[in-house]
């Protein structure tokens, strides 16, 4: 079952939707499948993951759940084809270094020796054989090279027709994939419950009937991802309260500022409020603060009010000001495999904070 985790925050502009879009594009690097549920009326996900038009939006599907399978509406991002140029690229780097290291050979004797011996050697015995014949041998020697290409085209034959019969041992056949397609060849993905402004008119459904309809639209329709990430909108509503009750985690984002540190307050006493008051519990709750600007004294001052008010719950690392990433969000494009050296720095906070809440 893949890890289910709400991104929210009580308090707009904290970069919700880019922390939400970071951490997918960590779990793409990292080869892993990731499901994006843009529950954000303003569907500002679904347009960082350069979704195009396709399956029914998420205000749609829970307006009347049981008219849609969600499996037949999730769409790809946009994002997969950069994950599968970067797969191709490995493994053509990782045959090139097995070939280098393959092709070496310790030289013990001088190679020009070798090749004047080769060559004096060849043109004694082809003279020998033409002065038997009475002709060249050239044509016999072109012969034999075509003999042999002919033959290693049928072994390849032979092997794929033997792959194919289904009385193969499926052991051995196993033991070649793995061989052919060895660990950290997999693609990582990234697919998308696109969001829109239907999401609103959930917002009318009392909390009884608003609760379930997310947990049971995702409900055997997602064992196949590694992670979902679900992006809340900036209110607590039904919506919220939706993502809240199908979720393993929640992640509030923050930036280092006093109006956030009370949103945080705020998302966190929501949090327990909602468990004493339905039957629906969040198994673990973390703080993600963002926008750091370093060197900024009340920044510095802020996160260590955050730490001593949420302790624990303070995941790490924080998250820079990284003033390219609106430019990358712009873009469409994930940040991990952003061309230009400045981005991997950042890019590798996103991943540790990845591992931590994985962790």
């Amino acid at each position: 079952m893949p890890l289910l985790v709400s991104i929210s925050s009580l308090k707009g502009g904290v970069g919700k939707t880019s922390v939400t879009l970071g951490l997918a594009s960590a779990a793409l690097a990292a080869d892993m499948r990731v499901l994006v549920v843009d529950m954000d009326p303003h569907g500002d996900a679904s347009t960082g993951l350069a979704v195009e038009d396709g399956g029914t939006d998420v205000g749609t599907m829970l307006s009347r759940p049981k008219k849609f399978t969600l499996s037949e509406e999730i769409v790809p991002s946009g994002w997969n084809a950069l994950a599968e140029k970067a797969v191709m690229e490995r493994q053509l780097q990782n045959e090139a270094e097995d070939f280098a290291e393959d092709d070496e050979e310790p030289d013990t004797e001088d190679p020009a020796e070798d090749a004047v011996d080769t060559a004096e050697g060849s043109a004694i015995d082809a003279d020998s054989r033409a002065e038997e014949d009475g002709e060249s041998n050239y044509d016999e020697l072109d012969e034999g090279y075509e003999y042999v290409t002919e033959d290693t085209s049928a072994v390849e034959v032979e092997y794929e027709d033997e792959t194919a019969n289904p009385d193969l041992d499926t052991d051995s056949v196993d033991e070649h994939q793995e061989l052919t397609n060895p660990a950290g060849s997999r693609c990582g993905s990234v697919d998308v419950v696109r969001g829109s402004a239907a999401t609103t008119g959930l917002e009318s459904l009392t909390l009884k009937k608003a609760l379930p309809r997310l947990r049971q639209l995702l409900d055997g329709e997602v064992e196949d991802y590694d992670l979902v990430l679900i992006d809340c909108p900036p209110t607590l509503g039904r919506l919220t309260s939706m993502a809240w009750a199908a979720s393993d985690r929640v992640i509030s984002i923050a930036e280092p500022s006093l109006f956030s540190v009370a949103g945080t307050e705020r998302t966190l006493r929501a949090i327990a409020r909602f468990e004493q008051n339905s039957e629906y519990s969040v198994g673990a709750a973390s703080v993600v603060i963002n926008k750091v600007q370093d060197n900024n004294p009340e920044h510095n001052y802020r996160i260590e009010e955050m730490t001593t008010l949420f302790g624990e719950l303070v995941a790490a690392p924080s998250l820079p000001e990284f003033e390219s990433f609106q430019r990358i969000q712009g873009s469409a494009y994930p940040v991990h495999f952003w061309p230009e050296p400045a981005a991997q720095d950042f890019a590798q906070k996103l991943t540790d904070l990845l591992e931590g809440l994985l962790n």
